[in-house]
């Protein structure tokens, strides 16, 4: 395991209650088993002299869990200057090492947890603090991608942090393949999902989708999907309902999607709904008869995922209809098909054959297997 002398660092991607919330899951497994954890929220504007004195706004606050949160603070004016700006950055990043420096010492073993290339100008603490500095490059999607191209500045930045990271973990095989083109001592360590929730969630929550058969899907709601399938597929089956449970990304929508979703959601067998209640979402999954994951085989972004919902189907014994996804080849209880027909053909199957209880059992037996704390577990074994 992780010595106790360790403080894990997590530079934020993204919110802190994400729907693919890795970021939230790595802070919360180390800070329960007693380490420091310090989220350095990189994902939000940097706080200056102006905003930190009239604007109230803290620079260190406690949030959940006991998981620390530190906002990057720029001292130099005319942040608006190129030039300015990336001096601000590194004057930033060295007053949040002293800080942790002050409050944990150097004695201490310094965890840091990078997830995106974007960040890769945060790895220069590695060489200021090469003797208590851990490296950790955690590829929890192919982020080198942006709106289904890949940028060449991620690309470049994505090699550096792999040849310099102490350790590499792909979270899917076609990642796996992809990293090893840089170094071969790559680890491949599945996806994990919040088994903790599901645990503990009273299953009374009073969600009723009425009396058809449900063909479900939980999650972002953004151009990952396939919404010209979805709609086809809709709009054919009116004798099933079709329920979308998560938040609308309208920024990572395109114009023809925000037109099709539109559309999508005006039909009488759809039902859409969100909420920030993450106990509510295993409540939600146990009204479905059919777990889906209709993913955009055009999206070049899919071809290197692993999608996290699918242990939450399976925690919930549901059987589940997906397009083609690479990294679901090996895996049992998903049907998978790229046409209106082919996903007809499946529902229809399992629609009017019950799923056995074994097969619910052996689902259940999977999703406990890819626990996010078994991830980290793994994951601590090449800490130490």
């Amino acid at each position: 395991m992780v010595s106790r002398k360790h403080v894990v660092i997590i530079p934020l991607i993204h919110a802190w209650n994400w729907t693919a919330d890795f970021q939230r899951q790595t802070g919360l497994f180390f800070r329960n088993q007693g380490y420091p954890v310090i989220c350095v929220e990189t994902n939000v504007e940097a706080v200056n002299f102006r905003k930190w004195l009239f604007g109230n706004r803290k620079l260190v606050t406690t949030g959940e869990g006991g998981v620390t949160f530190v906002r990057l603070f720029h001292i130099l004016p005319f942040d608006r200057f190129h030039c300015i700006y990336q001096i601000n950055k590194k004057l930033s990043l060295l007053i949040v090492m002293a800080w942790l420096v002050n409050n944990y010492g150097l004695r201490r073993q310094f965890v840091l947890w990078i997830y995106h290339p974007e960040l890769e100008w945060i790895t220069v603490v590695k060489k200021w603090f090469s003797k208590s500095m851990m490296h950790v490059y955690d590829c929890m999607d192919n982020f080198t991608l942006d709106k289904g191209k890949e940028r060449q500045d991620y690309r470049d930045a994505e090699k550096r942090i792999v040849c310099q990271a102490d350790i590499v973990i792909a979270v899917s095989r076609k990642l796996q393949l992809k990293l090893k083109q840089y170094r071969k001592d790559v680890h491949y360590i599945p996806q994990g999902f919040r088994i903790d929730d599901f645990e503990k969630t009273v299953f009374n929550r009073p969600f009723s989708f009425g009396d058809k058969p449900v063909i479900g899907y939980v999650g972002g709601i953004n151009d990952r999907l396939d919404f010209n399938l979805v709609s086809q597929l809709v709009g054919d089956n009116p004798q099933w309902t079709f329920v979308f449970w998560g938040p609308i990304h309208d920024h990572l929508l395109s114009l023809k999607n925000k037109i099709l979703l539109d559309n999508l959601l005006q039909l009488k067998n759809v039902v859409h709904g969100y909420s920030d209640d993450r106990l509510e979402i295993p409540s939600v999954i146990t009204r479905f008869t059919v777990g889906m994951m209709p993913y955009d085989r055009n999206n070049a972004f899919n071809a290197y995922c692993s999608p996290q919902k699918l242990f939450e189907y399976f925690y919930m014994g549901k059987p589940v209809v997906s397009t083609y996804v690479p990294e679901l080849t090996t895996q049992n209880y998903v049907f998978m098909a790229d046409s209106v027909s082919g996903w007809q053909t499946n529902l229809n199957q399992l629609i009017h054959h019950k799923w056995p209880s074994k097969y619910v059992g052996e689902q259940r037996e999977i999703a406990r297997k890819h626990s996010f704390a078994a991830r980290y577990d793994r994951i601590s074994n090449y800490l130490h």
